[in-house]
């Protein structure tokens, strides 16, 4: 699995830890949008979200929002193509340094 941080435009702050077709055990009833974007939105928005899985399998797109942190211990992740996992690292972090830390990327 390949995980990249990653800074989103719309706020220009918030950095997400990114995991490619994964999913994680534990996320809320499903919620359908138009984009991934409006996912990510949602949790944001949510000062209880910690992250959010996004499901491209189905359209609209189904977001699986994240409140528990033990959904993001290595054994609750899970291969799933066309879905991606996305940790809420921060709200505000600073631009560069999410940007700096958006190049480096790990496989697990």
């Amino acid at each position: 699995m390949l995980r990249t941080l990653v800074a989103m435009p719309e706020c220009n702050q918030p950095a997400w830890e990114l995991t490619r077709d994964s999913t994680r055990v534990g996320g809320a009833s499903p919620i359908s949008r138009r984009e991934e974007e409006h996912c990510l939105d949602l949790c944001i928005q949510d000062r209880l979200c910690i992250g959010v899985d996004v499901d491209y399998n189905l359209y609209p797109v189904q977001c699986w929002l994240h409140y528990n942190i033990d959904d993001y211990v290595e054994r609750n992740l899970y291969d799933q193509y066309g879905t991606n996992s996305y940790q809420l690292i921060t709200r505000c972090a600073d631009v560069t340094t999410a940007s700096a830390t958006a190049t480096a990327t790990s496989q697990y």
